[in-house]
């Protein structure tokens, strides 16, 4: 493992040029991943029934291991791969930024029942999803990165709750997209191109798939293009 760590700066040593090989840098530090915490596995007895409640926080912490040494060169890639892409994104977001919440509700085609607040409030009902998505983008951790965005789902639902009341839903998809576009275009992402292609690699690596998380990180991918681009 430490051989591996290493070795994948020199490896990739020329941003621009391992940029065109990805997902592959990405696949050696999964599989990389995967050896390690097999190795724990054997090494620990998984089968002995005293280390099943240790081994269970086994592959979260191998990956953060790694990956705190590992994510800045493979986001550097991800970041030139999708650099026009994510410039192109900033432009709409200095668009998006022009207009009130309530401007840019009716841009997105928000349906009434989900225009949360009113221009006189100072509180975005949807904030607390804007500053989930803030925070991941921070994070070093593609795990917590997609446990985040599933989350930021889930607290789509429960602002609407909130503010209208328990007979209030967001359950129509058609619904839920339109107001996931109106928290990406308030969220602050720099790289959100970046960040979504990475993880989309990320969440098809895994050992076992898991369809809706990579649902919802396709349908985030989609939805920036659904970001206003003119007034």
């Amino acid at each position: 493992m430490f051989d591996y760590i290493d070795s994948f700066p020199l490896q990739y040593k020329n941003i621009e040029e391992s940029a065109q090989l990805l997902p592959q840098p990405l696949e050696g530090v999964m599989d990389l991943i995967n050896e390690t915490v097999k190795s724990f596995f054997q090494q620990h007895n998984y089968g002995n029934s005293s280390m099943k409640g240790f081994m269970m926080y086994c592959r979260p912490s191998v990956e953060k291991y790694i990956f705190s040494h590992l994510y800045e060169r493979l986001y550097e890639m991800y970041k030139c791969k999708n650099k026009e892409r994510d410039n192109e994104f900033r432009k709409a977001k200095t668009v998006a930024q022009s207009l009130t919440s309530m401007e840019l509700f009716r841009t997105l085609k928000v349906p009434k029942e989900f225009m949360l607040g009113t221009e006189e409030e100072k509180v975005d009902p949807y904030g607390n999803c804007v500053e989930i998505l803030n925070r991941s983008e921070k994070s070093i951790s593609p795990g917590e990165k997609v446990k985040d965005i599933m989350r930021m789902y889930t607290e789509t639902k429960i602002a609407v709750i909130n503010y209208r009341g328990e007979k209030a839903e967001l359950q129509n998809v058609n619904d839920q997209v339109r107001v996931l576009a109106y928290i990406l275009a308030k969220a602050d992402l720099k790289f959100p191109n970046t960040e979504f292609n990475l993880l989309k690699d990320y969440v098809c690596m895994q050992e076992t798939s898991n369809t809706a998380e990579e649902f919802a990180i396709t349908n985030l991918q989609v939805l920036l293009l659904t970001i206003p681009r003119e007034v």
